[in-house]
């Protein structure tokens, strides 16, 4: 599963549960000039938009993720911050905790992103993603 959004490939390598966390490995690769991008965790209180990162499983319960790693960076309570190089793949996974065993498959992963330069915020969504085991 793959799109471009602002420039940007995204791809979902995977959405795997182990015990009721589950991580979803995704990539970016930046198809622009060298960039800052900033991917949300949760809402951050100077924002006027919903700024996070979440899934709603198939079984309708939503979920707000636990934590990202983007490349060799963790997220703090809001956001986690990377620069992004030209036609570099770079690692971007999603940590969820507290997920339901039953779920087989995420009905959406959302998450927003944004161009720390330009203050240009943007939503990125996968629907029907298999959860492997």
């Amino acid at each position: 599963m793959s799109q471009i959004v602002k420039d940007i490939l995204f791809e979902i390598q995977e959405c795997r549960l182990s015990g009721n966390a589950l991580t979803c490995r995704t990539t970016a690769t930046n198809k622009k000039d060298d960039r800052d991008i900033r991917i949300y965790k949760h809402e951050c209180p100077w924002c006027s938009n919903e700024l996070r990162s979440k899934i709603f499983d198939n079984l309708s319960n939503e979920q707000n993720v636990s934590s990202i790693e983007f490349a060799n960076k963790k997220s703090n309570e809001e956001y986690v911050d990377h620069m992004l190089v030209l036609e570099v793949q770079t690692r971007l996974d999603f940590i969820f905790e507290g997920i339901n065993i039953k779920a087989n498959k995420l009905a959406l992963l959302e998450f927003t992103c944004g161009e720390i330069e330009s203050d240009n915020e943007f939503k990125v969504q996968f629907r029907d993603i298999p959860i492997s085991r």
